[in-house]
Protein backbone atom coordinates (compact mmCIF):
# COMPACT_ATOMS: atom_id res chain seq x y z
CA UNK A 1 0.00 0.00 0.00
CA UNK A 2 1.39 3.79 -1.19
CA UNK A 3 0.64 7.01 0.70
CA UNK A 4 -0.45 7.83 -2.96
CA UNK A 5 -2.99 5.58 -3.51
CA UNK A 6 -5.06 7.79 -0.52
CA UNK A 7 -3.95 11.09 -1.11
CA UNK A 8 -6.89 11.64 -3.94
CA UNK A 9 -9.34 12.09 -0.39
CA UNK A 10 -7.74 15.04 0.47
CA UNK A 11 -6.82 18.56 -1.21
CA UNK A 12 -3.73 19.13 0.96
CA UNK A 13 -0.93 17.40 1.62
CA UNK A 14 -1.79 16.19 4.74
CA UNK A 15 0.41 14.10 7.12
CA UNK A 16 -0.33 10.67 8.24
CA UNK A 17 1.08 6.82 8.81
CA UNK A 18 -0.05 4.73 6.15
CA UNK A 19 -2.99 2.58 8.35
CA UNK A 20 -4.78 6.30 9.41
CA UNK A 21 -4.34 7.42 5.56
CA UNK A 22 -6.64 4.75 4.88
CA UNK A 23 -8.99 4.96 7.57
CA UNK A 24 -9.47 8.36 7.32
CA UNK A 25 -12.64 10.81 6.48
CA UNK A 26 -12.65 11.82 2.75
CA UNK A 27 -13.35 15.38 2.50
CA UNK A 28 -16.30 15.47 0.89
CA UNK A 29 -17.68 13.16 3.59
CA UNK A 30 -16.33 15.29 5.94
CA UNK A 31 -17.96 18.37 4.69
CA UNK A 32 -21.28 16.33 4.68
CA UNK A 33 -20.82 15.34 8.25
CA UNK A 34 -19.96 18.74 9.51
CA UNK A 35 -22.63 20.80 7.97
CA UNK A 36 -25.55 18.39 9.33
CA UNK A 37 -23.34 18.49 12.72
CA UNK A 38 -22.77 22.33 12.65
CA UNK A 39 -23.37 23.89 16.51
CA UNK A 40 -21.23 26.32 18.46
CA UNK A 41 -18.80 23.39 20.56
CA UNK A 42 -18.32 20.17 18.97
CA UNK A 43 -15.91 17.63 20.41
CA UNK A 44 -14.45 15.45 18.17
CA UNK A 45 -13.57 11.84 20.67
CA UNK A 46 -10.45 9.94 18.68
CA UNK A 47 -9.99 12.21 16.25
CA UNK A 48 -7.27 10.38 13.84
CA UNK A 49 -5.49 12.56 12.01
CA UNK A 50 -7.84 15.36 12.16
CA UNK A 51 -10.35 15.25 8.85
CA UNK A 52 -12.99 15.43 10.29
CA UNK A 53 -12.21 18.04 13.23
CA UNK A 54 -10.79 20.16 10.36
CA UNK A 55 -14.26 20.36 8.64
CA UNK A 56 -15.87 20.50 11.51
CA UNK A 57 -14.28 23.86 12.87
CA UNK A 58 -15.45 25.29 9.15
CA UNK A 59 -18.87 24.60 10.50
CA UNK A 60 -18.85 25.50 14.24
CA UNK A 61 -17.66 28.22 16.60
CA UNK A 62 -15.84 25.56 18.32
CA UNK A 63 -13.93 22.00 18.12
CA UNK A 64 -12.37 20.11 20.92
CA UNK A 65 -10.32 17.17 20.11
CA UNK A 66 -9.10 14.09 21.98
CA UNK A 67 -6.91 11.32 21.25
CA UNK A 68 -4.93 8.96 23.31
CA UNK A 69 -2.63 8.34 20.74
CA UNK A 70 -0.44 11.59 20.83
CA UNK A 71 1.90 10.90 17.49
CA UNK A 72 -1.82 11.25 15.92
CA UNK A 73 -2.88 14.01 17.17
CA UNK A 74 0.66 15.23 16.13
CA UNK A 75 -0.65 14.72 12.83
CA UNK A 76 -3.86 16.27 13.54
CA UNK A 77 -2.48 19.79 14.65
CA UNK A 78 -0.14 19.55 11.74
CA UNK A 79 -3.14 19.11 9.07
CA UNK A 80 -5.36 21.82 10.80
CA UNK A 81 -2.66 24.32 10.09
CA UNK A 82 -2.63 23.29 6.58
CA UNK A 83 -6.08 23.70 6.36
CA UNK A 84 -6.14 27.39 7.62
CA UNK A 85 -7.75 26.47 10.63
CA UNK A 86 -7.14 28.13 14.27
CA UNK A 87 -10.56 26.72 16.17
CA UNK A 88 -9.45 23.59 17.41
CA UNK A 89 -8.33 22.89 20.71
CA UNK A 90 -6.32 19.53 21.09
CA UNK A 91 -6.50 17.26 23.91
CA UNK A 92 -4.01 14.51 24.41
CA UNK A 93 -5.88 12.24 26.68
CA UNK A 94 -8.20 9.27 27.69
CA UNK A 95 -11.68 10.64 26.04
CA UNK A 96 -13.42 8.52 28.96
CA UNK A 97 -11.19 10.23 31.59
CA UNK A 98 -13.07 12.22 34.46
CA UNK A 99 -10.60 15.03 33.56
CA UNK A 100 -11.41 15.02 29.65
CA UNK A 101 -15.03 14.83 30.41
CA UNK A 102 -14.62 18.04 32.81
CA UNK A 103 -12.75 19.91 29.81
CA UNK A 104 -16.06 19.07 27.76
CA UNK A 105 -18.43 20.12 29.99
CA UNK A 106 -19.98 23.25 27.69
CA UNK A 107 -19.81 20.98 24.32
CA UNK A 108 -23.33 20.88 22.51
CA UNK A 109 -22.41 17.74 20.01
CA UNK A 110 -20.14 14.60 20.80
CA UNK A 111 -19.10 13.02 17.68
CA UNK A 112 -16.54 9.79 17.62
CA UNK A 113 -15.19 7.54 14.67
CA UNK A 114 -13.83 5.45 16.99
CA UNK A 115 -10.96 3.15 15.73
CA UNK A 116 -11.60 -0.39 15.62
CA UNK A 117 -9.50 -3.96 15.71
CA UNK A 118 -9.28 -5.63 12.44
CA UNK A 119 -8.23 -8.85 14.38
CA UNK A 120 -11.93 -9.99 14.65
CA UNK A 121 -14.73 -11.81 12.83
CA UNK A 122 -17.46 -10.35 14.40
CA UNK A 123 -18.12 -6.45 15.06
CA UNK A 124 -18.71 -5.61 18.30
CA UNK A 125 -19.89 -2.23 20.03
CA UNK A 126 -17.25 -3.01 22.90
CA UNK A 127 -14.53 -3.80 20.78
CA UNK A 128 -14.63 0.05 19.40
CA UNK A 129 -11.90 3.03 21.36
CA UNK A 130 -13.67 4.69 22.33
CA UNK A 131 -16.37 1.82 23.25
CA UNK A 132 -19.67 3.86 21.59
CA UNK A 133 -21.78 2.87 24.69
CA UNK A 134 -19.20 4.00 27.38
CA UNK A 135 -19.22 7.10 25.29
CA UNK A 136 -23.08 7.63 25.61
CA UNK A 137 -23.00 6.80 29.31
CA UNK A 138 -20.33 8.86 30.13
CA UNK A 139 -21.25 12.55 28.16
CA UNK A 140 -25.31 11.97 28.27
CA UNK A 141 -25.26 13.98 31.52
CA UNK A 142 -24.03 16.97 29.09
CA UNK A 143 -25.85 16.74 25.82
CA UNK A 144 -28.02 14.31 24.41
CA UNK A 145 -27.07 15.08 20.89
CA UNK A 146 -24.11 12.23 19.84
CA UNK A 147 -23.51 10.40 16.81
CA UNK A 148 -20.57 7.97 16.03
CA UNK A 149 -19.21 6.59 12.68
CA UNK A 150 -19.71 2.84 13.31
CA UNK A 151 -18.46 -0.58 11.35
CA UNK A 152 -20.91 -0.66 8.33
CA UNK A 153 -20.72 -4.43 8.37
CA UNK A 154 -21.91 -4.74 12.35
CA UNK A 155 -25.30 -6.69 13.36
CA UNK A 156 -27.68 -4.11 13.34
CA UNK A 157 -29.01 -5.76 16.32
CA UNK A 158 -25.90 -5.11 18.66
CA UNK A 159 -26.96 -1.43 17.54
CA UNK A 160 -29.80 -1.30 20.04
CA UNK A 161 -30.27 2.03 21.24
CA UNK A 162 -32.98 4.60 19.89
CA UNK A 163 -30.79 6.33 16.87
CA UNK A 164 -31.39 7.77 13.84
CA UNK A 165 -29.33 4.96 11.32
CA UNK A 166 -27.71 6.66 8.40
CA UNK A 167 -25.64 4.45 5.60
CA UNK A 168 -23.67 6.79 3.15
CA UNK A 169 -22.39 6.06 -0.01
CA UNK A 170 -19.80 7.13 -1.68
CA UNK A 171 -19.73 7.03 -5.70
CA UNK A 172 -21.32 3.88 -5.23
CA UNK A 173 -20.21 2.09 -2.73
CA UNK A 174 -20.76 1.89 1.51
CA UNK A 175 -18.01 4.45 2.90
CA UNK A 176 -19.69 5.43 6.55
CA UNK A 177 -22.53 3.64 8.37
CA UNK A 178 -23.59 6.45 10.97
CA UNK A 179 -25.69 6.68 13.74
CA UNK A 180 -27.52 10.00 15.51
CA UNK A 181 -28.80 10.53 18.96
CA UNK A 182 -31.09 12.86 21.06
CA UNK A 183 -32.19 15.60 18.90
CA UNK A 184 -29.99 14.69 16.31
CA UNK A 185 -32.11 12.08 15.34
CA UNK A 186 -34.12 12.88 12.07
CA UNK A 187 -35.98 9.39 11.41
CA UNK A 188 -35.42 6.11 12.06
CA UNK A 189 -33.53 5.29 9.00
CA UNK A 190 -31.71 7.04 5.66
CA UNK A 191 -29.26 6.92 3.20
CA UNK A 192 -26.90 9.77 1.82
CA UNK A 193 -25.59 8.89 -1.60
CA UNK A 194 -22.51 11.04 -2.81
CA UNK A 195 -21.11 12.85 -4.75
CA UNK A 196 -25.15 13.54 -5.61
CA UNK A 197 -26.37 14.64 -2.49
CA UNK A 198 -29.09 12.58 -2.19
CA UNK A 199 -31.07 11.84 0.87
CA UNK A 200 -33.43 8.94 1.24
CA UNK A 201 -35.58 8.62 4.95
CA UNK A 202 -38.12 6.26 6.28
CA UNK A 203 -39.79 6.56 9.78
CA UNK A 204 -41.22 9.89 11.06
CA UNK A 205 -39.55 11.17 14.66
CA UNK A 206 -41.95 13.23 17.01
CA UNK A 207 -40.13 12.82 20.11
CA UNK A 208 -36.40 11.90 19.55
CA UNK A 209 -34.31 11.45 22.44
CA UNK A 210 -32.20 8.48 24.52
CA UNK A 211 -32.74 6.81 27.52
CA UNK A 212 -31.92 8.48 30.54
CA UNK A 213 -29.47 6.18 31.33
CA UNK A 214 -27.95 3.75 28.68
CA UNK A 215 -26.11 0.61 30.52
CA UNK A 216 -23.03 -1.41 29.10
CA UNK A 217 -23.54 -4.98 28.67
CA UNK A 218 -21.85 -7.24 30.53
CA UNK A 219 -19.71 -9.55 28.50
Amino acid sequence: MTRDKYTVKFTKPVRSDPTSIRLATPEIVAEYVANRLKTDVIADLGCGIGIQAIFFAKHSEKVYVVDIDSKRLAYAKYNARIYGISNIEFIHGDALSSEVIERLSDVDVIFSDPARRFDVGERRLEDLKPPTLEVIEKYQHITDRMAFHLPPMIDPEKVFFDCEREYLSLEGEINRFTVYLGRLKLCERSAIVLPMGARLESGSVETPGIPEKVGVPRR
